[in-house]
């Protein structure tokens, strides 16, 4: 049997805290697992989700380097890279949450520094575990396009980072993962509404394996929308990343349009109907089982602690994502 892994959340402000119950939880039915306490630069928001949580509030990141195995940091995006630091120095294993870092530079040196310690570090890409997207994964064969949308209205949570940093960074590394490939051009704009930052961003990349993928991202919408469209020789994918519907609209010389294959772990399913002589196109759609993809993130985290195994979202990933948006924003800037 695994060896017990002692856990603990540094930073438990908003997001924080739901790491926090996310490791209470994965602890009630996980006998290795303890989250052993969580830590705050505000004391008095430690000492409440420690509360609320039954569990110690640290008042040092000293005192959590002494009694934790593995910790998710979820400070302020500036302190990633000091925090993650300080931890993996101390061998001890890390989830940072996304960005990696505040910048290129910082994604840089923490990568290195995970290589020179033989370091365990994971990052806070969320939306690798989201059902609908790992369901429209599964079903891609050769896809052509993505599309991928991120709509949202302003928030002053994640403000401190522009909205590439905010939003547009979960995009880009969907799409280096979704098309196993990396950019080889691009073109891009945005614009900047209500903050000295910028707010929206639109970018059309051309990978090197010749996908091409198109992100919008915006954090002063009025209306939310989260979505992929996955563009194939024989069928269009399209999933809503935030309600897990998921459309597929096949051609009738489509080799699946006739089966009736219910998805993996559906809630609501209605099959691909029969086509009658003279129609063309077949259309099914499904809804997903709904999951806690940061639970799952979690689970993730541990498990590949507990086993030895790669990280869910390795230091390298991470630092790639920090990469192409980096050269996105580089340009943006340039051009503006």
């Amino acid at each position: 049997m695994a060896s017990l892994m002692k856990c603990a959340v540094v930073g438990v402000g908003y997001l924080g805290t739901f790491h926090a119950q996310k490791y209470k939880k994965l602890s009630e039915t996980c006998p290795e697992i303890e989250l052993v306490g969580v830590y705050d630069a505000n004391p008095e928001q430690a000492q409440r989700v420690a509360g609320e949580l039954g569990v110690k509030a640290f008042a040092t990141l000293e005192e959590v380097r002494k009694e934790a195995k593995a910790v998710t940091i979820a400070v302020s995006t500036k302190a990633h890279y000091e925090v993650a630091s300080f931890f993996l120095k101390n061998n001890i294993a890390v989830n940072v949450e996304k960005p990696m870092t505040s910048t290129l530079v910082e994604a840089e040196a923490l990568a290195k520094l995970v290589e020179q310690t033989n370091g365990s570090l994971s990052v806070g890409h969320i939306e690798r575990f989201n059902p609908s997207i790992l369901e429209l994964k599964r079903l891609l064969e050769n896809p052509l396009h993505f599309e991928l949308k991120r709509l949202g209205p302003f928030r002053a949570r994640g403000a401190d980072v522009n909205v590439l940093y905010d939003l547009m960074i979960h995009d880009i590394d969907l799409a280096l993962w979704l098309t196993g490939s990396e950019p080889e051009s691009w073109i891009a704009s945005g614009s900047r509404l209500l903050s000295s930052e910028w707010d929206t961003c639109q970018v059309a990349l051309k990978m090197k394996n010749g996908m091409k993928v198109s992100i919008e991202v915006s954090r002063v919408s009025p209306v939310t929308l989260r979505s992929i469209k996955a563009t194939q020789p024989l069928s269009v994918l399209t999933a809503n990343t935030g309600t897990q519907e998921l459309t597929e609209v096949m051609a009738a010389q489509h080799p699946h349009h006739h089966l009736e294959v219910r998805p993996f772990g559906d809630t609501h399913y209605q099959p691909s109907p029969k086509l009658n002589d003279g129609e063309l196109l077949a259309v099914r759609s499904w809804t997903v089982e709904k999951k806690d993809a940061l639970l799952e993130e979690t689970r993730a985290f541990v498990h590949a602690n507990l086993h030895k195994i790669p990280m869910p979202v390795s230091a390298e990933e991470g630092l790639r994502a920090m990469k192409w948006t980096a050269a996105i924003e580089k340009d943006l800037s340039r051009n503006s």
